[in-house]
């Protein structure tokens, strides 16, 4: 019995000296000499370079069509064209021009 009391109190002392070296950085090295282990080195974390954000333009109402704008031009012309046309013709009915410069 005695020896089986011996085994059991070994084992415990085992255990619980474990648990203890677990929750303390504190190592026993030789009887009687408390070393205590280095502090853990934290290397800088590598640098990531992230590209930078690609350039979007801002939405606009205005679209930079070449065909709508070339259509537009087209119309303003002729529009310009046609209040000209208008203004002799009406120049010529109330008398104030008789000449076709313009």
């Amino acid at each position: 019995m005695n020896k089986s009391v011996l085994a059991a109190v070994c084992t415990g002392a085992l255990l619980l000296s474990t648990q203890a070296m677990a929750r303390v950085d504190v190592f026993l090295g030789l009887p009687g000499v408390v070393v205590a282990p280095p502090p853990p080195v934290y290397y800088p974390p590598p640098v990531v370079y992230e590209p930078a954000p690609r350039y979007v333009p801002p939405p606009s109402a205005w679209y930079d069509d070449r065909w709508e704008r070339r259509q537009y031009r087209r119309w303003l012309r002729d529009q310009r064209e046609r209040e000209r046309w208008e203004r002799r013709q009406w120049e010529r009915a109330h008398g104030w021009r008789d000449r076709d410069d313009d």
